[in-house]
């Protein structure tokens, strides 16, 4: 009877020190997902705000080239088509400059484009090359943020 006893104990004093011994290193691979897990999120989060900034500067991109699309109109004297493209643009440019990730002054080139609006809207010749400098204003800024 002593016998059965004495298995089932060392068998149970065994089992604790590999269970000591076992569990000291998968704590330290706890530790290493744990750290594994937080450098993921920051590049994810990076990643995330990295998009944004390019998604913002397509749509900036895009505001540039209908202001160009506007002054082409403008100057062929389609004034409707001018303030159709000038008026899409400035709407672009409006939704964008809201965005957290847009750290530009947009203001000088909503002015300018505000005016060519009104130029374009009372048949005013002005309104292409007014359209031109809104456009070459935004590129200008777009240029810099790049350097």
């Amino acid at each position: 009877m002593a016998r059965p006893i004495a298995v089932i104990v060392g068998s149970l004093l065994l089992l604790g020190v590999g269970f000591f011994l076992g569990s000291r290193p998968a704590s330290r691979l706890s530790a290493q997902l744990e750290e594994a897990t937080v450098e993921f999120q920051e590049k994810v989060a990076d990643f995330e705000l990295r998009a944004l900034e390019a998604e913002d500067a397509a749509a900036l991109q895009e505001v540039r080239a209908g202001l160009y699309a506007a002054a082409h109109a403008a100057v062929s004297r389609e004034m409707t088509e001018a303030t159709l493209r000038g008026e899409a643009a400035r709407d672009l440019l409006v939704r964008t400059e809201g965005r957290p990730t847009v750290h530009l002054d947009l203001d000088p080139v909503r002015d300018l484009v505000d005016r060519a609006l009104e130029a374009s809207r009372s048949g005013n010749p002005d309104a292409g090359p007014r359209y031109l400098a809104a456009a070459e204003e935004l590129g200008v800024l777009l240029d810099r943020k790049q350097a």
